[in-house]
């Protein structure tokens, strides 16, 4: 299994790369992608919108951001798993369901599960 492009990742900002937004023939169909970027900005991933409510359309550059936040969300819940996992061994308490939900999501990030 490959790693993934390492982070920090962020929305891409650069003209080149900016969202792009058309109008389809029927007047009303928008279609747009937000590319985000690695520290290069060399992108890792686009996401495409092509909603007809703005409503929609708002949670576009949220998943955007969201995708952009996965490396760093990634490094702090594996953090976080390992000093719960200390805090658990230490006291000799037993491993909770938030836990195992927490190893089932860095399985799946890494292509595991």
């Amino acid at each position: 299994m490959s790693k993934h492009t390492p982070g920090p990742w962020r929305v891409g900002t650069s003209s080149s790369l900016r969202s792009e937004w058309s109008c389809h023939s029927d007047g009303n169909k928008h279609s747009g992608w937000q590319p985000v970027v690695d520290g290069s900005g060399a992108p890792v991933a686009f996401v495409v919108d092509e909603s007809d409510e703005w409503e929609l359309r708002k949670s576009f550059d949220a998943d955007a951001r969201l995708i952009a936040a996965a490396p760093a969300l990634l490094e702090a819940l594996e953090a976080l798993l390992t000093e719960a996992e200390d805090l658990v061994f230490a006291t000799g308490g037993g491993s909770s369901d938030v836990m195992r939900d927490a190893r089932a999501a860095i399985k799946a990030a890494r292509g595991k599960a």
